[in-house]
């Protein structure tokens, strides 16, 4: 039913290099691809037949749409992530809608490097970062060397600028007998290679049927005898679950969220442990040192554009924890 409604969207949802669908208002829509944003009108698209589908959307994922619940987050039968805002929050007579077509080709990072995603690396900003010159290996050697040792690697950037994608490369490095448990609340990392592998979904804002949240999944993964944990998106108050998972010795995960710098990143890490209730007795300084006692690794994605308005992704800058010398 939900493709039939999203019919006259079809021709571009399908477009090869489609990466997001959004409208803004009844009777346009704009589809970003490779080329940049593209706009299109479509009559057909009146806020009646747009409502319709929204609502039909929040049928298929169980959830309300009204003006007491004006937000809705989902995830349609193709894999899109889809994000719908109706009045008060936005005008009245408009509708917000947003689809996020997913990324499923295993890019490696052979790949990356082959599209100059490493070439543009900054030095080192904070006290604690490793000269640059401590990179004696390739980025691409470093980052699988990191891998299969078992660091704990957090990917950080804006939005569109790859950190699902390249989380998905380096997944392809973790040996194919371990044990994994993915936390999304959107499917999108795969693992075709892993067959020892769950992968657990929440609903954003626990709007769901059954209101679980991320940091529901991190405890529960506890029990289930993980060698990692892959945490697609941390946003909020997950944080601090997934900082209490790493306290536990647990070694090896990746994880990705929104920070504009390496510097930036435990910073943003520790405004979002604020956010869990459970974090009060604790400081901001004293979460963000946490956060650097756990995580070893911080990679900064930047997103650039070219010739005609095309978008580059690349590795703008690296972090990594110093291992502080034990005296006697």
């Amino acid at each position: 039913m939900i493709r039939e409604m999203l019919r006259p969207l079809m021709p571009y949802l399908d477009q090869a290099d489609l990466q997001e669908l959004v409208i803004n208002r009844p009777g346009e829509l704009f589809c970003l691809t490779t080329n940049g944003w593209q706009r299109y009108e479509m009559g057909a698209l009146s806020h009646q037949r747009l409502m319709t589908i929204c609502l039909a959307i929040a049928t298929f994922a169980a959830q309300s749409l009204s003006a007491q619940t004006p937000i809705l987050s989902a995830v349609l039968p193709g894999g899109e992530r889809i994000q719908i805002l109706i009045p008060p929050c936005v005008e009245e007579g408009l509708i917000s809608l947003s689809i996020r077509r997913p990324y499923h080709s295993d890019k490696t990072l052979k790949a990356w490097e082959g599209e100059g995603a490493f070439e543009k690396i900054e030095s080192p900003k904070t006290r604690e970062d490793v000269p640059e010159n401590a990179f004696r290996e390739s980025l691409r050697d470093e980052l699988t060397r990191c891998v299969r040792q078992g660091e704990n690697i957090a990917i950080v950037g804006e939005t569109g600028s790859g950190k699902t994608t390249l989380m998905k490369s380096l997944c392809q490095l973790i040996p194919s007998h371990e044990r994994l448990i993915t936390i999304e609340d959107a499917r999108e990392l795969f693992l075709p290679h892993h067959l020892n592998r769950v992968h657990l979904l929440y609903s954003r804002g626990n709007q769901g049927s059954a209101s679980i949240g991320a940091g529901d999944l991190i405890t529960a993964c506890l029990r289930m005898r993980p060698d990692r944990v892959l945490l697609a998106e941390l946003r909020g108050p997950e944080a601090f679950d997934y900082l209490k998972l790493l306290s536990t010795g647990h070694r090896g995960s990746i994880t990705s969220f929104h920070a504009g710098s390496c510097a930036q990143a435990m910073d943003r890490f520790a405004l979002m442990c604020r956010e869990n209730k459970d974090a009060i007795g604790f400081t901001t300084a004293e979460l963000c040192e946490l956060a650097r006692l756990n995580i070893d690794l911080v990679v900064h994605l930047s997103v650039t554009r070219g010739n005609g308005d095309q978008r580059r992704r690349f590795i703008k800058e690296i972090w990594r924890r110093v291992p502080q010398s034990v005296t006697q």
